[in-house]
C-alpha cells in the first residue's frame, strides 16, 4: 500500500468508524504527553508510512471528535468531504496568494468567494475589502487597527504615543476576550476597553453605551470604536446592531461587529433579520470554521470603506512587484 493509499484508506475508516469511538478521552496529560515523547526522539528517522501509522493511532485516541453525532460543543466545525479535499490541495498545491501572478487562481477563488460573502453582509463589493485570517482573534486585530488608522491620522506612523487623547474601545461582557488581548497587542493596554452593562438577555444595554460615551467625552477619553457581537461565545448573544449602528453614527465612532460565530446566519432567509444592522458596519469579523464548516483556523475580515484597510495596511518592498496583491484587466 502506498502512503497515498494509507492517508485515503484512513479517511474512508475514520468516517466509517466514527460512531464506535469515544467523543473525547478524560486523560490526564501526562498521559498523552508520554506517549508521545515515548514514540518520536528527532534522533532516530522514521518511514513516512510508519509515522503516518503512529500519528493516526494519536489522533483516533487522543482527540475530541467534533464529527461524532453525540459531539454537541457547537463551536467546532464537523468534518466534511469537501474541507478534507480542500485541505488536502492546498498542501500539494502550495499556493502563495502574496502576489496575484504566483497563484492567479487562488486569488480568484478567494477574491470570488470573499465578494459573495461580502454581497451577504450587504457591503458594496466593488468598494469594500475583505481577506482571509488565520481566524477571529486576527480579523478583530484588524478592525481595531484600521478604527485607529482612521480615526488618529498619527497613528500609522507615530503609534499610540503620537495620540493626543486616550482612545476608547467600548465591549459588554459577553465580548470575546481576544479584545483584551488585541490591545495589548496594539499597545493600547487593557484600560482602553470600556464595559458597557448588559441587560437581562445580556445583550448590550444602548442606553448604557449612550451614557458611557458621553461621561467619556467629557473626562478625556476619545471613543473610536463600539464592538457588538453577533452570537457571543457563552449564550450566542446577538446585541442591538441597528441602535449599535445609530450610537456610532452619531458619535463619529466606527462600528465593528464580531460576528466570528454568528455571521452565517446572513445566508439563511429565516435567520438573517436576527443580525439586522449588521449591513451598517464598518467592519465585520466572521469565522468560516465555525458554522461553514472549514477546518480549524480561518476566520475573514471585512471592510467596507477599502480605502481606510488599505491605508492601514498597505506597505512596499523592494522584493515584490508594485501592486502585488492586485488584479488587473490585462493579467
Amino acid at each position: 500500500m502506498t502512503i497515498w493509499q494509507q492517508v485515503g484508506q484512513e479517511i474512508e475508516d475514520f468516517l466509517r468508524d466514527i460512531r464506535s469511538l469515544p467523543v473525547s478521552s478524560s486523560l490526564a496529560p501526562n498521559v498523552v504527553r508520554h506517549a508521545i515523547e515515548s514514540s518520536f526522539d528527532f534522533v532516530e528517522p522514521i518511514s513516512l508510512p510508519d509515522l503516518t501509522r503512529q500519528l493516526i493511532g494519536l489522533l483516533r485516541q487522543y482527540s475530541v471528535h467534533v464529527t461524532h453525532p453525540r459531539y454537541f460543543g457547537l463551536f467546532n466545525p464537523s468534518i466534511s468531504a469537501a474541507s478534507i479535499v480542500a485541505d488536502t490541495l492546498v498542501a500539494l498545491y502550495n499556493p502563495q496568494l502574496a502576489t496575484w501572478s504566483h497563484s492567479p487562481a487562488a486569488n480568484e477563488i478567494e477574491r470570488v468567494t470573499l465578494r459573495y460573502f461580502a454581497h451577504a453582509l450587504g457591503f458594496d463589493a466593488d468598494n469594500s475589502s475583505a481577506n482571509f485570517t488565520t481566524g477571529g482573534l486576527e480579523a478583530n486585530l484588524s478592525a481595531v487597527v484600521v478604527a485607529l488608522t482612521h480615526r488618529f491620522p498619527s497613528y500609522d506612523r507615530g503609534g499610540f504615543r503620537s495620540l493626543e487623547a486616550r482612545p476608547a474601545i467600548y465591549v459588554s461582557s459577553e465580548s470575546h476576550h481576544s479584545l483584551e488581548k488585541i490591545c495589548r497587542i496594539v499597545g493600547l493596554g487593557a484600560d482602553t476597553l470600556r464595559d458597557v452593562p448588559t441587560k437581562t438577555t445580556l445583550a448590550m444595554d444602548t442606553q448604557a453605551l449612550r451614557d458611557l460615551i458621553n461621561v467619556d467625552m467629557r473626562t478625556g477619553w476619545y471613543p473610536f470604536l463600539i464592538v457588538g457581537t453577533a452570537g457571543s461565545t457563552g449564550a450566542g448573544i446577538v446585541d442591538p446592531l441597528s441602535e449599535l449602528a445609530d450610537i456610532a453614527a452619531a458619535s463619529n465612532v466606527w462600528f465593528h461587529v464580531d460576528a466570528a460565530w454568528g455571521g452565517a446566519a446572513v445566508l439563511v432567509p429565516r435567520l438573517r433579520p436576527a443580525l439586522r444592522g449588521i449591513e451598517r458596519a464598518d467592519s465585520v469579523t466572521w469565522d468560516a470554521h465555525k458554522w461553514l464548516s472549514v477546518p480549524m483556523g480561518a476566520g475573514m475580515f471585512f471592510c467596507r470603506h477599502a480605502h481606510a484597510a488599505r491605508r492601514a495596511f498597505d506597505v512596499s518592498a523592494s522584493y515584490m512587484p508594485a501592486g502585488a496583491g492586485e488584479e488587473t484587466a490585462d493579467q
